[in-house]
């Protein structure tokens, strides 16, 4: 489908990486030729561009706008950087020097910096993954902390929890969540996590983590360690490649697959969008923090989509602007109390599962029929009407009535799922099932 109210750019050799400004006016792109350059929405270069990897490939990107650190962080191979983000302006230093250089002994793909911009993290194919001390001053010291044990494969993502007391890494057996400080283990998630170059995890609240597994997202509450929901992007996935990106306001995400780009509701796991189509593989994403763009790139080309013309207005309002001091730590209490309210109102996608189970918190389902679709695709359990037990999978009938199933609660936490005429379901092991909600 064609892309309505969308701009094109040239963003040199190999966009891999893509992040807006706080401003929400202004984005920054890193290319295969070691350049960043900043953006108007408009299309238009601002400032110069800046050589930031010695004319090599940039993997990733991390920005951080804070008053007394306007930083960004690159990385490539062997190699991560740190630079003062005024570089950038046409009267900013010249020569443009880098802040710091930090040695890895392979390709560092994914980094991120803490909320407070006192540290920042990498995730290398070495299987390590490291926590980077920016100190007082102009010059990043040299000191760092490992984490151990090593990590079974190449770390594909790694990401700050919104207060910076813990950093989440993921590689292909999982994610891991350390202490920040200590570098102890913390928790651990059993979803593989093998795309790049961006980072697949999304962290916005205490409560809530976005991962891709694959072509899978999966929420989960890395606070209390239990599985929320999951479900399938659309598209072909293409091995290895793959990001999301989460809207400032928390109310939807944005995921690839191949090269197609679809938008979802975080409350109901529903797609809420049309798939944008674009010519090859999606390398990188960005939803604008004004919620008016969406940002992406694949091979050299850059595309602003005008999110007015693909999702409703009501997923694109962000709120009333935060104060200045304590906005972060405001914010993260606003997301906690959108989402204890959501749980309680059974707006998220509830999800049946033998392999995690259900915390006393288990939000209350509402008595009512459901679909129920598989989380490994857009298939949907019918009741074929030819005996008892009998159960088939089957691509969505909205008209079917045989794809209507009735929920109600048992027991605390448990709840009894019939078909017509009044089958009882049982879930295989492993299975987990999303409930839509059916209003025909």
């Amino acid at each position: 489908m064609s892309n309505t109210g969308a701009t094109v750019i040239n963003g040199g050799s190999g966009v891999r990486s893509l992040t807006f400004l706080k401003d929400g006016k202004h984005f920054l792109s890193a290319n295969d030729q070691g350049m960043v350059q900043k953006w108007s929405v408009d299309g238009k270069e601002v400032g110069r561009a800046v050589n930031v990897m010695n004319n090599s490939i940039i993997t990733g990107m991390a920005i951080s706008e804070l008053p007394t650190r306007n930083l960004m962080v690159f990385a490539g191979l062997r190699l991560a950087t740190v630079w003062d983000m005024n570089v950038l302006d046409a009267d900013g230093p010249n020569p443009p020097m880098a802040l710091g250089r930090m040695e890895h002994s392979d390709w560092v793909n994914p980094v991120d910096i803490s909320p407070t911009a006192t540290r920042f993290a990498t995730g290398v194919d070495d299987r390590t993954a490291n926590i980077w001390i920016i100190p007082d001053g102009t010059q990043v010291m040299g000191w760092h902390v490992r984490l151990l044990p090593l990590h079974d494969s190449p770390v594909r993502g790694v990401k700050f929890s919104p207060d910076g007391k813990y950093l989440a890494t993921g590689d292909s057996t999982g994610v891991r969540i350390y202490d920040a400080d200590s570098a102890e283990l913390h928790r651990s998630f059993r979803m593989p996590v093998t795309s790049w170059p961006s980072t697949p995890i999304q962290w916005p609240s205490a409560q809530s983590m976005f991962v891709l597994s694959g072509n899978t997202v999966n929420r989960v509450n890395p606070d209390g360690g239990w599985f929320l929901a999951s479900w399938t992007v659309s598209g072909a996935a293409v091995a290895h490649f793959g990001t999301i990106s989460l809207a400032i306001n928390g109310r939807f995400i944005a995921c690839t697959a191949g090269s197609s780009i679809s938008l979802w509701d975080t409350s109901t796991s529903a797609r809420i969008s049309f798939v944008i189509q674009l010519p090859s593989q999606v390398w990188s994403i960005a939803i604008s923090p004004d919620n008016k763009y969406l940002a992406s790139s694949h091979a050299e080309t850059i595309t602003l989509h005008n999110l007015n013309s693909i999702i409703p207005d009501h997923y694109r309002r962000v709120g009333d602007q935060l104060p200045p001091d304590g906005g972060a730590n405001l914010a993260g209490q606003i997301q906690a109390l959108r989402e204890d309210f959501d749980a309680a109102r059974c707006r998220c996608t509830i999800t049946q599962t033998n392999d995690h189970p259900q915390a006393h918190t288990t939000p209350r389902i509402p008595d009512g029929k459901y679909r129920i679709r598989s989380n490994t695709g857009n298939m949907y359990l019918t009741y074929p009407g030819n005996g008892a037990g009998m159960v088939d999978v089957q691509p969505l009938d909205p008209s079917s009535a045989s794809q209507r199933w009735t929920v109600s609660l048992v027991a605390d936490g448990a709840y009894g799922i019939t078909g017509n005429p009044n089958m009882p379901l049982s879930n295989s092991p492993n299975q987990r099932w999303i409930l839509e909600p059916v209003t025909d």
